[in-house]
């Protein structure tokens, strides 16, 4: 989804009660999501296509979070991609905040670009198949907890650029971790 085009939306309803999950679709998924205070809360993503003769099963599916929905800024709540298989690349560009076990035990997940203000704890732990990971800002701070990114054995490549703070053992476990590029950065790691 380039970022010139507008997704499309709708609204669904989840319960009798006054809570609706609304949906927006982009070229590789299906994303639900709520708006609370001001901020809309991604709690799962259904990509599309996995199952079709148009899909190569080497090369994973990009799946992009888009910045803002429904005017609001974005977050990814906890457990919004755990279910998730197949393989897939991840971008987040502009995402406030990854919530703890956002996408913690995500065997799916291949790659992970992230434009974002926070990455909670164990927001992507035991991502077994993650290989590469690039973390960048245009502006501010991007944060990364301590335990973000544990144990995932996979996890080769890790780039940063932009102002990146790192807390202690935000990588542990990640026994492949052996290239790191730094490019315009300043971070306190």
């Amino acid at each position: 989804l380039s970022r010139s085009e507008a997704p499309k939306t709708s609204n669904v309803s989840v319960s009798a009660s006054e809570t609706s999950l609304k949906t927006t679709e982009t070229s590789t998924a299906y994303i639900y999501y709520t708006v609370e205070d001001n901020t809309a809360v991604v709690y799962s993503v259904a990509p599309k296509n996995f199952i079709s003769d148009e899909v190569n099963p080497d090369e994973p599916v990009i799946i992009s979070i888009p910045q803002e929905l429904s005017g609001c800024e974005v977050s990814i709540a906890s457990s919004a991609f755990s279910c998730i298989s197949a393989g897939i690349s991840v971008e987040c560009n502009g995402v406030k905040e990854i919530k703890s076990g956002a996408f913690q035990n995500c065997e799916g997940i291949k790659s992970l670009t992230v434009s974002c203000d926070f990455i909670q704890k164990d927001a992507f732990s035991n991502c077994s198949n993650l290989e590469s990971v690039t973390l960048y800002t245009d502006s501010g701070t991007c944060e990364v907890d301590s335990y973000a990114f544990r144990n995932c054995p996979g996890l080769e490549s890790l780039t940063l650029n932009g102002r990146i703070i790192i807390r202690s053992d935000a990588f542990e476990g990640c026994t492949s971790l052996t290239n790191l590029e730094v490019e315009g950065c300043s971070s306190d790691l």
